[in-house]
């Protein structure tokens, strides 16, 4: 068995869906270790722009199956290509892009909401990471409840329960942040409705005046700037804490020493 993998959302700096491929592929080549994985990579750290990312999906990896012969291709994230020699299996980690396009440039307003679902119709089968995105998939790109199979995703072997005041020890000395605090993760970016956590936090601490502080960890998508000033504007720059880009040792801290996600 030959399986043909799109490894790019994996390269550089990882993301929700790079470590979702990741760790998805060492655990699929431990349980499989006869079927040869061919990992398909860009050599290029930086996430693509929506026209790389078609050209890459739909002409390059095709290009390239054609010579290796895989038995599938599987898509861990983004889309399948329009034609393919081989059959694809596609992962759906949620249609948000269909659902809430506005917010969105427009370049990668019509690859979310246009291109990605006229595409997932080529794939042979459909995974869904959630019960909510099966749904999704059968309410909007009306694909059937057959070709959709629910696939739910586990912790990575990064992260285990630990010692809470050990936790927050080391990282008072890596990022200075005193407890209790909240976490959210993510990249900082307009569809993750931040603005909307820093009003809410703003209403805690005005209740709690001596309660937690909010840290965000994740790579900047842009919308920082504008996280900052509205933080300002709270009266909470004192209480918020922009982490930037943290390790999966790192993270595994801040979920054990956190006082609420």
């Amino acid at each position: 068995m030959k399986i043909a993998v799109d490894y790019q959302s994996a390269e550089g700096r990882r993301t929700g869906l790079g470590v979702y491929t990741e760790n998805l592929v060492a655990a699929m080549r431990e349980e499989a270790p006869d079927t040869e994985f061919l990992l398909y990579k860009t050599g290029t750290d930086r996430d693509l722009g929506a026209a790389e990312r078609m050209v890459w999906e739909s002409f390059a990896i095709p290009v390239r199956t054609l010579g290796d012969r895989p038995n599938v291709v599987f898509r861990p994230a983004f889309a399948p290509a329009v034609w393919s020699p081989v059959p694809q299996v596609v992962t759906i980690h949620d249609l948000i892009g269909r659902i809430f396009p506005r917010n969105l440039p427009p370049g990668a307003r019509f690859y979310w909401s246009t291109w990605l679902p006229f595409c997932v119709r080529r794939a042979r089968a459909v995974l869904a990471n959630s019960e909510c995105t099966r749904r999704d998939i059968e309410r909007f790109l009306g694909i059937p409840a057959s070709r959709v199979r629910v696939v739910l995703e586990a912790p990575g072997k990064a992260f285990a329960p630990g010692d809470r005041a050990d936790a927050a020890a080391r990282l008072s000395q890596r990022f200075g942040l005193g407890t209790p605090f909240f976490i959210t993760v993510g990249t900082l970016e307009p569809r993750k409705n931040l603005p909307r956590l820093l009003r809410a936090f703003a209403l805690y601490r005005k209740s709690a005046p001596d309660g937690a502080r909010l840290a965000l960890a994740g790579k900047s998508g842009g919308q920082e700037p504008e996280l900052r000033r509205l933080a300002e504007e709270l009266g909470i720059a004192e209480e918020v804490r922009f982490l930037g880009y943290v390790t999966d040792a790192e993270l595994n801290l801040l979920y054990n020493a956190a006082l609420g996600y």
